[in-house]
């Protein structure tokens, strides 16, 4: 009856990992999506060639670009580091499964 018992943490242990990891690919993409929206309809190539000379404009730019790029960034590296953190549970757990 014991016998089991490995493979049914193991079970738990993978939809847990599986189930976070999907969570966080999640937000990725919608971090994701939110920059290429806010970039598409804040600063639209017409409002780009209008106001390419005007220094407000392009200081506002600037930062919104900035701003979106580095939340971006911030995400994928909060990804990386949960996928890594992930992948090593997911491994202990299949390392110390006993057959």
């Amino acid at each position: 009856m014991d016998y089991f018992d490995g493979l049914v943490k193991l079970a738990a242990i993978l939809t847990s990992e599986a189930s976070g990891l999907l969570e966080t690919t999640k937000t990725l993409e919608n971090v994701m999506k939110d920059t290429y929206r806010e970039l598409k309809e804040d600063f639209t190539d017409e409002a780009i060639e209008d106001s390419l000379w005007d220094e407000d404009f392009a200081n506002d730019f600037a930062e919104g670009l900035y701003a979106s790029f580095d939340l971006l960034n911030k995400q994928c590296d909060h990804t990386i580091k949960d996928c890594n953190l992930r992948k090593d549970r997911l491994t202990n757990a299949l390392v110390g499964v006993d057959l």
